[in-house]
């Protein structure tokens, strides 16, 4: 055979299998366009009951507006932390949008972001640190809980949030 088989491909992300309704309802909703909103108002309910599951998760407080903040620093030069183990869309992110990502380097038998190295890189241009949940070189979780710690921490002291 001369593509190989799929479920050995380890060199690319893409998905070989899921369940059964996934692959149904994709199929079912292939041939529409589901960005035209006005031709698929029904979408909108969709985004914005995702959107509510979201907020729901972060305990946001029910029917309140979204509000953006000023908070008077500058903001044209915007920066992600990461670790160095970090998927590629992230870089990609950083390139296509023009942010500064700031890589938090790897070290030998630990081969996650350190949540300590990564909140020092955070400054008030800092717009996203990025914990990666199953890491592509070993599948390891980062230390999500701690990293949300320190950076708390962090934003008390430097008023940053």
């Amino acid at each position: 055979m001369l593509y190989g088989n799929p479920r050995l491909n380890l060199a690319s992300f893409v998905k070989t299998w899921m369940e059964p309704e996934c692959n149904k309802l994709m199929m079912d909703s292939i041939n529409k366009n589901y960005v035209d909103m006005d031709e698929y108002p029904v979408t909108t309910d969709l985004q914005n009951r995702c959107v509510n599951i979201i907020a729901n998760l972060f305990n946001a407080p029910l029917e309140k507006d979204a509000a953006g903040v000023g908070v008077g620093t500058p903001f044209d030069k915007p920066n992600i932390v990461t670790g160095a183990n970090v998927q590629v869309c992230w870089e990609k992110f950083a390139n296509y949008f023009e942010v500064e990502l700031k890589e938090v380097k790897l070290r030998e038998g630990y081969y996650v972001m350190d949540p300590v190295k990564a909140v020092e890189l955070v400054d008030e241009n800092t717009i996203c640190v990025a914990a990666i949940l199953g890491s592509t070189l070993n599948g390891e979780f980062e230390d999500v809980k701690l990293l949300n710690d320190l950076l708390l921490e962090k934003n008390k002291i430097t008023g940053y949030a």
